[in-house]
């Protein structure tokens, strides 16, 4: 697990999806589906990494850096459209 700065708290993130994308050598992108009415999705593709690339010497550190991209971009589809958000854990309890 990480921490990055989401909807104005620290909240915990996991590190296996770019540890898995770093292994792999592949791009990473987001993807969001909001919903519209009536009874349609709009589905959004951001490109996050072209490679993660993450530091020997460093690596929480560097993996802090891309699960930051990600929560910046997942607040910024949360806060177009608080009640299309749902998730399935509590970012902000104690790990």
């Amino acid at each position: 697990m990480v921490t990055a700065q989401f909807l104005g708290a620290e909240a915990a993130f996991p590190a296996g999806p770019w540890l898995l994308a770093h292994t792999l050598k592949c791009p990473v992108y987001f993807v969001a589906g909001v919903y519209t009415r009536p009874n349609h999705y709009a589905l959004h593709f951001e490109f996050l990494a072209d490679e993660v690339k993450l530091d020997r010497k460093d690596r929480t550190a560097s993996i802090a850096r891309y699960a930051q991209s990600y929560a910046s971009m997942l607040e910024t589809y949360a806060r177009s459209a608080p009640l299309n958000w749902f998730n399935f854990y509590d970012f902000w309890s104690a790990p």
